[in-house]
């Protein structure tokens, strides 16, 4: 049989893109990449916008101090000083001044309520401190403390009351933390007593120990002489 040399077989043929059609196709994933970042980015925004500033500083500091109102820096120092020097004494608390609605963030429904704030705050806290937390707002003070403190606290800050402007607002959370910490101290049991009975054990045991020895010794010398008696008769 001839060949047809009309009839031509298939060609597999490869398709070429044009150049701006190739730069479309590579830059496809890099836009769709920067459209996701930039929903993510959104998506962030309304939980930033929402945090709790005293929350994020007393994760690792002792004291918030508001950031809508300027403190007398003498005031300020004062009020630093004494919340690291209660620390320090072993009266462990940390504070949040509380001094506009600007300073909740993200909680202005809880402004005026510092009771209420210093429940909230020692959930969000609670990862890092569990200890005592004293939130003070012009209209009255908030107390968080641990199941073992003592019950005193929440009497003393209910019989307080807050002073009016700035300065009277940061005197009164001086007295506050200085009223707490006194009464912590004066309900905490003395350390001599405990010593006390702690050194009367040893003496006690000592006496003990000494008496035993007395007596096995005493108990020893009567035997000894019973069998040298008991020899000499056998001797005779």
């Amino acid at each position: 049989m001839g060949s047809c040399p009309g009839v031509e077989g298939p060609r597999l043929t490869t398709r070429r893109y044009p150049k701006a059609e190739a730069r479309r196709f590579c830059r496809a994933p890099i836009v769709t990449g920067l459209a996701i970042l930039t929903l993510l980015s959104a998506a962030t925004q309304p939980a930033r916008a929402n945090s709790d500033p005293a929350s994020d500083v007393l994760l690792s500091q002792q004291l918030f101090l508001p950031v809508s109102t300027t403190i007398s820096p003498t005031l300020s120092a004062k009020l630093t000083n004494t919340v690291s020097d209660a620390n320090r004494r072993g009266y462990e608390i940390r504070v949040a001044i509380i001094a506009t609605r600007a300073d909740l963030g993200g909680l202005p429904s809880l402004w005026e309520k510092p009771k209420t704030y210093a429940r909230f705050l020692s959930e969000e806290l609670r990862s890092a401190y569990t200890g005592r937390l004293l939130v003070a707002m012009p209209n009255g003070f908030g107390f968080f403390a641990p199941s073992g403190a003592s019950g005193s606290d929440q009497h003393i800050i209910a019989g307080l009351t807050v002073a009016s402007g700035p300065d009277g607002f940061i005197r009164s959370t001086i007295d506050a933390i200085t009223r707490l910490e006194a009464a912590a101290s004066t309900s905490a049991p003395h350390s001599s007593g405990a010593a006390d009975s702690g050194s009367q054990l040893p003496l006690a045991l000592i006496a003990g120990i000494v008496a035993a020895a007395l007596t096995a010794g005493a108990a020893g010398a009567l035997l000894w002489r019973h069998r040298r008696t008991t020899r000499r008769g056998a001797d005779r």
